[in-house]
């Protein structure tokens, strides 16, 4: 996600108000907006008849009420910590394509975290028609993505750090600005202080992501996505 909107203006909501905004209003000959909710209905639908149960929603949207952000959280297989998640955005203002990004649901503690890499579900959609379709070959990537995040999180998971390193990074994402100064130091403290935080006590750079997810659990689920983001790769590449 790229985090250009929503940091000051966005708040949650719930499917029922996703379902009473107003139809939109075209912006030209082409374009033709799909109410949000409508967006959600047909993705939900498309994801339960993959044969996948949702567990969890959550959505925050922009004041206008043009932009969504959306997370389905699936139910937890066995011998996993997390659940997978399908995080999207999509807008009625041409501001956004409809996108997603792999997600995980830390379960110990109820926090997020996101892949670094989102894909679009389609350039565009004009009709309401062709709106499954467009998310059905979206869901087909969004299976590629989590495979992969599921991989990178076990090497996350892998990767010891020290001390050390792990504060050297702490004040590399000061330096490199992935997170506001404040927010870092949260996660830095949580890091050198995990008790009752099992997800954060693993010395490891999943421990550490884990640090900065719960640091950004008050944040707005679009910050969620696009920080978080930012971390996964920043971890990644670390």
């Amino acid at each position: 996600m790229d985090g250009l909107v929503l940091h000051c203006d966005s708040r949650e909501v719930t499917r029922e108000k996703l379902a009473a905004l107003p139809e939109p209003e075209s912006l030209g000959p082409h374009h033709r907006p799909v109410r949000l909710g409508a967006v959600v209905d047909v993705l939900e639908a498309e994801v339960v008849g993959s044969g996948l149960e949702i567990g969890k929603q959550r959505f925050g949207l922009s004041g206008d009420g043009a932009r969504l952000f959306g997370v389905f959280v699936m139910r937890q297989s066995a011998g996993l910590s997390y659940a997978p998640s399908l995080g999207f955005r999509a807008s009625t203002d041409e501001s956004m394509a409809l996108r997603g990004v792999a997600g995980a649901n830390v379960f110990v503690c109820d926090n997020m975290a996101f892949s670094g890499s989102e894909f679009v579900f389609s350039r565009k959609f004009t009709t309401w028609a062709d709106i499954a379709a467009v998310i059905r070959r979206g869901l087909q990537r969004w299976l590629a993505h989590q495979a992969t995040f599921a991989a990178e999180i076990a090497w996350l998971e892998a990767a010891q750090v020290t001390d050390s390193q792990a504060q050297a990074f702490f004040c590399e994402a000061i330096r490199r600005e992935l997170l506001p100064a404040a927010t870092v130091a949260k996660a830095l403290r949580m890091w050198f202080e995990p008790e009752g935080m099992p997800d954060v006590a693993p010395r490891s750079r999943w421990g550490i992501h884990n640090a900065f997810t719960r640091a950004l659990g008050p944040k707005s689920l679009a910050v969620q996505m696009g920080q978080g983001g930012e971390l996964t790769r920043a971890l990644l590449a670390a």
